[in-house]
């Protein structure tokens, strides 16, 4: 179902224009290469015998009638008439982005609030897959909560709106929503363009300047003087908006101390700065080191930052809470039911981070809306093994026969009936089923042996040396560098 929805949002991005010239390709003969025109699935006349009339049409099977597709047709109201390949015939479906409501059988636009109470939005509910009300988040005063990705916004900030647009509220509904009003909005009301911009940004000012209401003159204006005593710079002479870059270096924020009562150029939380440059990054990026290198926070100083070599192997990432890497899509050191992954950000970042969500399609178990590792019991019941059915694109429970393990057929339970001896782990392929490591110890992977991260980074150390000594070079070593032993980050000395 899911993927004939996805292709027949393919079909219909195009609109009534790429309808047209669809027809006109389809019309034409296909030549016999790669790039020609794939017919969509319901043009087959076999199936569809109404697409002998027209390739926008589709038979109906309760009447056998011919309905244009992707309009209402015989469908009950809100809902638009679709092509399901699986089923091969014409089906009802909510259009994209639209959620079916089971008690109103009505379809309403996801994260709205439909036909849910005040401050409830409509969202799909992880373990049954439908449509449920879910209350809105707590946010503090003058705060409004945003359903689509649950956070707190300002009221009047742009917040999650587009260029030109501001978080308010429906009159009519009552619930959050972006959008710009002259009468409602005036004095973020920029004439010019038509738009709307949070005061005391930039907006649509030039740099240096902020965009501000002046009360005098009842009308919105790019201005800047010393009496901003919030956004005036008085190195530069200009204006700059508090939470931007400003005037300051790379990763610095325009910020006002309050206990100085004058603006200044800060890190934001959780970033390092370089004492060279002044320059600030997320620790455990990349930033400006070189490939295979990222920020760490300097031990003598641990709001500067200091660049040194990535510990870990690819596909795994660092935990600075325990000073290991932990492989991706693992347990590792996460809770029940959340896996390693990316932290979100936007550059490389070395550090791992836990979670789960519907897109970790093969670990995400939908009875319960946590991810699990793969090859584990999981979710499961003794002795069945959590796995992931690519034909079927979901997660299932196994009673695998491979492991000396048979389903009674009367009781449903899965007992073991052969002991299965743990077989040798294949040189540096440690992490295969039966073959992993207990938590704190790593493989080797010339012996695939499992040692300490210290002992494996000696022996690492050792072969070096000796490799060193055979071939009569020079270890190579940067000066002002740190070092890494095993998973360890070590600073320099």
């Amino acid at each position: 179902m899911r993927a004939s929805a996805t292709r027949q949002r393919r079909w219909r991005s195009g609109g009534w224009a790429g309808a047209a010239l669809l027809l006109v390709c389809l019309a034409a003969p296909a030549p016999a290469q790669a790039g020609s025109v794939i017919a969509p699935p319901w043009v087959d006349a076999a199936l569809n015998p109404c697409s002998s009339e027209s390739w926008q049409l589709v038979r109906w099977p309760a009447d056998g009638r011919c309905y244009p597709i992707f309009q209402q047709g015989p469908c009950p109201a809100s809902q638009e008439l679709v092509w399901d390949s699986d089923a091969g015939r014409a089906a009802c479906r909510c259009p994209d982005g639209f959620l079916l409501h089971g008690p109103t059988q009505r379809c309403y636009r996801r994260h709205t609030r439909g036909p849910c109470p005040l401050r409830h939005s409509l969202q799909v509910d992880a373990a049954s897959g439908e449509a449920r009300c879910r209350r809105h988040g707590k946010c503090p005063p003058g705060e409004l909560f945003w359903p689509p990705d649950g956070q707190c916004y300002r009221y009047l900030s742009r917040g999650p709106c587009g260029k030109g647009e501001l978080l308010t509220v429906s009159h009519a509904t009552l619930e959050p929503q972006c959008g710009c009003s002259r009468r409602l909005m005036a004095r973020s009301y920029w004439p010019h363009t038509d738009s709307c911009y949070q005061q005391y940004t930039r907006g649509p000012c030039p740099r240096g300047l902020v965009f501000a209401f002046n009360a005098t003159r009842r009308r919105t204006e790019c201005h800047c003087h010393a009496g901003l005593t919030r956004n005036f710079d008085p190195s530069s002479g200009q204006c700059f908006a508090l939470g931007e870059r400003g005037p300051c270096p790379v990763g610095n924020e325009f910020v006002f101390n309050n206990v100085t009562a004058r603006p200044e150029c800060r890190c934001p939380d959780d970033s390092l700065v370089l004492a060279d440059s002044g320059a600030c990054y997320r620790a455990f990026s990349q930033g400006p080191c070189g490939d295979g290198r990222f920020v760490a926070p300097r031990p003598e100083a641990p709001h500067q930052g200091v660049c040194v070599r990535n510990p870990c192997r690819p596909g795994e990432l660092y935990f600075p809470s325990d000073k290991f890497c932990h492989r991706i899509g693992g347990q590792g050191p996460c809770p029940l039911g959340q896996l390693v992954h990316y932290e979100q950000f936007r550059g490389i970042s070395y550090r791992g981070a836990c979670g789960c969500a519907e897109h970790f399609e093969q670990n995400f178990w939908p009875e319960d809306g946590q991810c699990y590792e793969l090859q584990t019991r999981g979710p499961c019941p003794p002795n069945f093994t959590f796995r992931f059915d690519a034909d079927r694109r979901r997660t299932e429970c196994v009673c695998d026969p491979e492991l000396g393990r048979l389903l009674e057929a009367d009781s449903g339970r899965c007992e073991q009936v052969v002991s299965a001896a743990p077989l040798p782990c294949p040189v540096g392929h440690a992490d295969t089923r039966g073959c992993r490591c207990p938590p704190g110890l790593q493989a080797d992977p010339r012996t695939g042996q499992c040692v300490s991260p210290l002992e494996r980074g000696g022996l690492r150390s050792r072969r070096r040396l000796t490799r060193s000594r055979d071939h009569t070079e020079t270890a190579d070593t940067t000066e002002g560098d740190s070092h890494v032993t095993g998973t360890k980050v070590i600073s320099p000395r």
